[in-house]
Parts: C-alpha cells; structure tokens; sequence
C-alpha cells in the first residue's frame, strides 16, 4: 500500500515542504520518537540513515509537493503541464510510446507526454537509478493503449491529481 501526502508551497520551497510531509508522516507512524537523520543515495533517493521504518520519496513542481510513504521501495513524480521538445520525446520515448502520442488528436498530445513523463520518473526513482540511464528503457504504454502498464515488476499508479494542471505517478 501506498500513502500519497500532497501539499501546496510557496514558491523555491519545494524541498522544505517535503520535509514537513515527511516529517509528518514519520510523526504519524512514531508518535513520540525523534526523526531520524537523512541520507542521499548514488543519484539523491533519500532515506533514513541506518533505519527501517519505511521508504519513503519526494517530488516537487511548481506550487505542489508530494510524497509517497510505503512499506516497499516506492518512488513518486509530479509534473507541472509544460511542452516537452519533440527532440526529448524521441530520444527518452519508447517506440509504442511514441506511436500512442502520434495517434492522438494535438490537443491530446502534451498531456499524453507529460503523463508518460511523470511515470517514467516515478519508476526510475523507485529503484534510484540515474533518470538519463533508463527512461528510454521503460515502457509506460501497454497493448491497450492504457498507462496501467509495469516495468519489471514495478507497478504504475497515475491517478487524476486534484489540480488539473499537474501530473501525479507513484
């Protein structure tokens, strides 16, 4: 199971914000025990230093913040609606991917990229690899042209989030 805390900031707060959620649901879990320090790893996944009280990840854009809480790795990604260039698409984008986008109506066409965005960051934060490295190699589009879709044995959760001008994927 997977909790998603999301939180309007201030803008250039995105991270402070993230620390509160995160201190916050740790404070839920452990009522009465003191937050633990943070590491960072090889690519900047935090974590608890020397601790398992349960993996946790931070996503912030624009005036949003979110963060997933699970027993099991987790990674999250939100996304403000914004133009992806042509070029990045091609080169980070799965050839069904690619495919999907081009079958859809242009007003259609910048939501289904950001939308793929979004899940290949979060999929790509779960096991905190270098973003560069594999969002090419992950597939977000299944046969049925649907973003329920997994890469190897990471499952995709991308629900409507509650401001329409963003993009949610744990």
């Amino acid at each position: 199971m997977i909790d998603i805390l999301a939180k309007q900031n201030e803008p250039g707060k995105g991270h402070e914000t993230g620390l509160m959620l995160l201190s916050f649901a740790f404070n839920r879990r452990f009522p009465g025990k003191q937050f633990p320090s943070l590491t960072k790893g090889k690519y900047g996944k935090p974590s608890f230093i020397g601790q398992d009280f349960f993996e946790f990840n931070i996503s912030h854009s624009g005036n949003w913040t979110v963060l997933a809480v699970s027993e099991r790795s987790v990674g999250v990604d939100i996304q403000k609606k914004k133009e992806i260039r042509p070029l990045v698409v091609r080169r980070f984008y799965t050839n069904r991917e690619n495919n999907y986008i081009a079958s859809l109506p242009d007003s259609e066409k910048t939501d289904a990229v950001m939308r793929i965005w979004s899940i290949k960051e979060a999929v790509t934060k779960v096991r905190g690899d270098s973003l560069a490295e594999r969002l090419s190699q992950i597939q977000t589009i299944s046969f049925d042209n649907t973003f329920a879709s997994s890469f190897e044995g990471v499952k995709i959760y991308s629900p409507d989030f509650i401001d329409p001008d963003y993009f949610l994927s744990a």
